[in-house]
């Protein structure tokens, strides 16, 4: 079960990983990108590319591998249900919060002249 929550945080923090050097390289024209949105998903802050492209996803890796190893240290009375259906979960969290950075960025970036 150890081997099973490694693999799988491992292929997520790959997945992160891969999704941010995508970005960086499919945004590289610009030397800032939106930090933040409003209501109507209009860029109203911007700050340095690579602090948008890299920060956030090594803040999320370095979560999930946090608690892939506390999975994988914790006996199993410490953790309530099924190890693997954790770091799934954790996984599948971490992907999305990736997906939500990308996705509004993807529009903005469509919207500039080239």
């Amino acid at each position: 079960m150890d081997a099973a929550v490694i693999v799988i945080a491992a292929v997520s923090i790959v997945l992160l990983l891969a999704a941010a050097v995508r970005t960086d390289r499919r945004y590289a024209r610009f030397a800032r990108l939106p930090t933040h949105f409003d209501l109507r998903g209009r860029a109203d802050a911007f700050g340095p590319r690579m602090v948008i492209l890299w920060v956030v996803p090594m803040i999320l890796m370095t979560t999930l591998a946090g608690i892939a190893a506390l999975m994988v240290v914790l006996p199993a009375e410490a953790q309530n249900g099924n190890p693997v259906v954790g770091i799934l979960i954790a996984s599948v969290s971490m992907l999305g919060a990736q997906g939500l950075i990308v996705w509004p960025l993807a529009r903005w970036a469509a919207t500039q002249d080239l």
